[in-house]
């Protein structure tokens, strides 16, 4: 009585709680304990095991933090790029396939179990998975090369709209592998879709490259079906739901490690306060790619950063760069996978569900600011470089067919038409057909299909390009119609700006066109040569012998199979 009648009277203080520090877990910190979380349950332990075990089983865990690459990452994700925009990375080592880095959303991290967009978030990856659903596995099978020509052109027409477009919104024509990944061709996805199939495709990405989030068949709560067989999600990268920036960023694991796939893991293993192994997560690799198909894909991403849609990089002027970008429809959410021979990081920026569009490039921003510290702090030496896999051999085609040039793609009227690309070591390349010699009047500005004769004076040999197979239901523009080449079997061109073979094309029948104004395949203009003025008749009405005029030497034209004369 006497002890409570003292605790009583006693005053009651209250003392300021001080700051001693944060007890908000980081980001990778938590997503370390969500992993051994789920490997404990599925060895097996209880969840009120698994929870007694994390926080009160004295636990060591053993992870693959690379603390450079974490404060990296923290610091360029630190201020959000511009209000309500959400961003994340991930980051994983190349040589251990290991996650070594991870934020969840920009800004400060202000409690524990928030939503993650590293993880948690699902979305529509766009262009980013053309490289693992279309370009990997046609190259493994030896469907393409990088000497394989496609027709940049729409693959069908809906209501007379062309389908698909391209970002921009243009079509090139004939475009090498390189060039169609390199800028992200829809034309050319789609015709890749159709060459491997839709099951395949699936197949692909879900046990090659272990992505999760794809959609057989769904209904759709309105009395409708969705899938992610079609060419829409499978190949222009529209999920019905989507996939996590973690794991699409995994996926590209086998084009830095030599076709090796790994789990990602972001420990190496778990013991209890015994010291007993607990959990091992070794991440031994799994080949899923040859070499020879990684070394390929990452020159064909190494094109996207120098010439394609990663362009405003700077990141490779320190250290070899590859990536893809991706967008979803209306831009709502960015992405850039990209790798060096050190990390390979993941970003996406977007809003949240319902946002609007992402303008500008803070994707690739945020990529630069990334992943320039970690390799500025390296020395020179120790920056290394992508090797090529034995087995391909570097050889120099013809930007129009992939063959070999000749002669005749040096007279190509829009100049350099070669470019190097690597192709198996035992590959054998016949020379370029696609370029066809024809002869252009200067003068009469436009191409001499027969050369009138007469007119040797003013023709010069140019190389249009033989494209057969285009045929649209409505005019479309393609970069290089002004150039194309068709045998008009000596019928007169349509009209005075229209191509010289024009005339024999069936009404409602187009083969699509650069621009407004006159084309380069344009006919010759058919005005009169201009001769000197006759010198006058002499009283017996005859010209003197001597008076003559004298020509020039008439030049003698070879002959072609596609001229007759």
């Amino acid at each position: 009585e006497a002890e409570r009648e003292a605790a009583v009277s006693e005053p009651l203080l209250t003392v300021e709680k001080r700051a001693s520090g944060t007890s908000t877990l980081p980001w990778y910190a938590e997503h370390v304990l969500q992993e051994v979380e789920a490997a404990l349950l599925s060895e097996g332990y209880t969840p009120s095991a698994v929870t007694a075990l994390l926080f009160g089983g004295g636990l060591h865990i053993y992870t693959a933090l690379d603390p450079a690459a974490q404060a990296s990452a923290e610091a360029a994700l630190r201020e959000p790029d511009r209000e309500g925009l959400h961003a994340a990375a991930t980051v994983f080592s190349v040589k251990t396939g290991k996650l070594v880095a991870l934020v969840g959303d920009a800004g400060e991290k202000r409690g524990d179990r928030l939503f993650s967009y590293a993880t948690d978030m699902r979305r529509a990856p766009g262009s980013a998975l053309k490289p693992l659903a279309l370009f990997a596995p046609a190259i493994e099978e030896g469907r393409i090369t990088e000497a394989t020509v496609f027709d940049d052109v729409p693959v069908r027409f809906e209501d007379g709209t062309p389908w698909p477009h391209n970002t921009p919104d243009r079509y090139d024509g004939l475009t090498l592998t390189g060039e169609a990944l390199a800028h992200s061709k829809n034309t050319v996805a789609v015709q890749l879709y159709r060459m491997l199939g839709a099951e395949h495709i699936y197949a692909t990405l879900t046990e090659r490259f272990r992505l999760s989030g794809l959609c057989r068949r769904a209904e759709d709560g309105k009395n409708g079906v969705r899938t992610d067989l079609a060419e829409a999600p499978l190949a222009l990268g529209e999920l019905t739901y989507g996939e996590s920036l973690f794991s699409l960023t995994r996926a590209y694991l086998p084009f830095c490690r030599a076709g090796e796939m790994t789990a990602g893991t972001s420990f190496y293993c778990v013991k209890n306060a015994k010291g007993e192994t607990l959990l091992s997560a070794a991440d031994e690799g799994e080949r899923v790619l040859s070499p020879r198909t990684a070394s390929v894909m990452t020159h064909l991403l190494s094109g996207v950063v120098t010439e394609g849609s990663a362009s405003s990089l700077t990141l490779p002027t320190l250290v070899d760069t590859a990536g893809k970008t991706g967008s979803s429809g209306g831009s709502r959410d960015r992405w850039f996978i990209g790798y060096t021979p050190h990390y390979l990081t993941g970003i996406w920026c977007g809003y949240a569900s319902g946002g609007g569009a992402v303008t500008g490039t803070p994707h690739l921003s945020l990529f630069d600011a990334l992943m320039t510290p970690l390799h500025a702090r390296m020395p020179e030496a120790s920056l290394g470089a992508f090797g090529m896999a034995e087995g391909l051999k570097r050889v120099t085609v013809c930007r129009d067919s992939g063959k070999m040039p000749t002669v005749l793609c040096k007279e190509d009227e829009r100049g350099e038409r070669t470019c190097e690309v690597w192709v198996p070591a035992q590959m054998h390349l016949s020379s370029c057909e696609t370029h066809v010699s024809v002869f252009y009047d200067d003068a009469l500005d436009g191409v001499a299909y027969p050369p009138a004769k007469g007119r040797e004076g003013s023709l010069r040999r140019v190389s249009l390009i033989h494209v057969t197979g285009r045929a649209f239901p409505v005019e479309v523009t393609v970069t290089d119609a002004e150039y194309v080449f068709r045998d008009p079997r000596g019928t007169a061109p349509s009209g005075e700006n229209a191509p010289f073979f024009s005339g024999t094309l069936e009404e409602g029948v187009f083969v699509g066109k650069s621009g407004e104004g006159r084309p380069f395949n344009a006919a010759a203009r058919t005005r009169a040569p201009v001769f000197p003025d006759p010198i006058p008749d002499t009283d017996e009405g005859r010209l003197p012998p001597r008076s003559l005029p004298t020509r020039p030497r008439k030049r003698r034209l070879p002959r072609f199979p596609f001229f007759d004369f």
